[in-house]
């Protein structure tokens, strides 16, 4: 069972929540969601096999970081399982991971293509044009093991957009693989190639 931690606040208009538990009930992967780490979340602990932390509208930065978005972080610490960060989950990881964010972009969000390096999660992926919305940029740490394995364009430039915190363990991509049928692989590939063979 996957754990999808809901960051959502309930903001329909750009969470993507709705095509996450879309996208996972269509590939038949059973999850149990929550929006904070309760006793019935712990309870779960021996039946969960992996972490998703879902997009939010929120906006991210170091003040609040362990404040408001402590339910994730606890996750991360109870569980020792695979995490999959998206979007704001993947903003999530990277200050973790000693990264940074950088606000120097507008609000970006649209299908873009993108260009991969090997990695278990993007096993299969025949089509790599994925949806982005972001605002802010994440800047990946120099940690041992910390690594890009996507990248995208924008206004002639190469960004790293989805990361490889730690190998086989934590992952985190800025793009919404829940938003297109074609891109629904990545999360079977979390489930299938890193959080079974964890």
């Amino acid at each position: 069972m996957i754990l999808l931690v809901n960051n959502s606040n309930n903001v329909l208009k750009l969470s993507y929540i709705n095509k996450l538990r879309g996208a996972l009930t269509a590939l038949r992967i059973p999850y149990y969601e929550t929006d904070s780490v309760n006793d019935d979340v712990l309870k779960l602990k021996g039946k969960i096999k992996g972490i998703i932390l879902s997009g939010s509208y929120l906006k991210l930065t170091e003040k609040n970081l362990f404040k408001t978005f402590a339910n994730d972080i606890r996750c991360i610490l109870e569980f020792d399982v695979p995490v999959l960060g998206i979007c704001f989950g993947c903003q999530l990881l990277t200050m973790i991971f000693g990264g940074t964010l950088s606000n120097k972009h507008h609000f970006f969000c649209q299908t873009t293509e993108l260009e991969l390096a090997n990695s278990p999660l993007f096993q299969g992926l025949e089509d790599p044009n994925v949806q982005f919305c972001f605002s802010d940029l994440p800047i990946a740490g120099k940690h041992d093991g910390v690594k890009e394995i996507a990248w995208f364009k924008k206004n002639g430039k190469s960004h790293g957009c989805a990361f490889e915190f730690k190998k086989g363990k934590y992952y985190g991509t800025l793009f919404h693989p829940e938003f297109h049928d074609h891109s629904h692989k990545i999360l079977d590939n979390f489930v299938q190639n890193i959080c079974k063979k964890y």
